[in-house]
């Protein structure tokens, strides 16, 4: 998930967003007996067998799952009771059990370089989809600033340098959370931006920072 911060006031989500969406990886299972039910693809590998409940927020991997915001709105700077994980698969019907009117949402600030945001991403965690910070996992430990790099928070390298869609993690960790990208989505080339700096916050964790408007 990137940073889930923008300036058009909808959230930008690494799993959506900012992530390979799951419809590829999943198929309804006719067999099962419910549409609720999914069950992986053959070339998904070894849970190819296994049935999950979608519709009960279950999932076999990272990326069948979503961010969802709690309001009509989106917070520009969203933490994880603003936001709940569902399977991609379900993630209109969340929506709408959150807004069902048509608002008009107001943009966003510009991100402030000074503030440490959260890198919330949906993750499959115990076939249940679930919403977590990485800047709270030992993926972003680190010390000082050489420690850290920068990765597009889902499958393609976002097209901004304000941060959207890029994570902070420590060089060389593997994100659990992250999505498997599988099969590789079609990744349009950027033609402007570049990638935001990381650096090592006062929490010992990588953060993004924010590329300050250039005038």
């Amino acid at each position: 998930m990137k940073p889930l911060v923008t300036r058009s006031g909808t959230l930008l989500f690494a799993a959506l967003i900012a992530s390979c969406a799951s419809s590829h990886d999943v198929d309804e299972d006719p067999d099962a007996g419910d549409a609720g039910f999914v069950t992986a693809r053959p070339d998904a590998g070894p849970d190819e067998h296994e049935r999950v409940d979608a519709a009960a927020g279950q999932c076999l991997e990272n990326q069948d799952c979503t961010l969802v915001p709690t309001g009509c709105c989106a917070a520009c700077v969203p933490d994880s009771k603003q936001v709940v994980a569902v399977p991609s698969s379900h993630a209109a019907a969340a929506g709408a059990n959150f807004c069902s009117l048509g608002v008009s949402c107001s943009p966003c600030p510009t991100p402030d370089p000074q503030v440490v945001y959260p890198q919330l991403r949906a993750a499959c965690v115990s076939h249940q989809c679930v919403v977590v910070d990485t800047r709270s996992e030992d993926s972003t430990t680190c010390q000082v600033d050489e420690d850290c790099e920068v990765r597009a928070a889902g499958c393609c390298d976002p097209c901004s340098d304000m941060g959207d869609g890029w994570f902070a993690f420590k060089k060389g960790a593997t994100d659990p959370h992250a999505p498997e990208c599988s099969p590789i989505p079609p990744c349009v080339a950027c033609t402007s931006g570049f990638p935001p700096t990381a650096k090592c916050a006062a929490d010992k964790h990588c953060r993004i920072v924010h590329a300050p408007p250039i005038f």
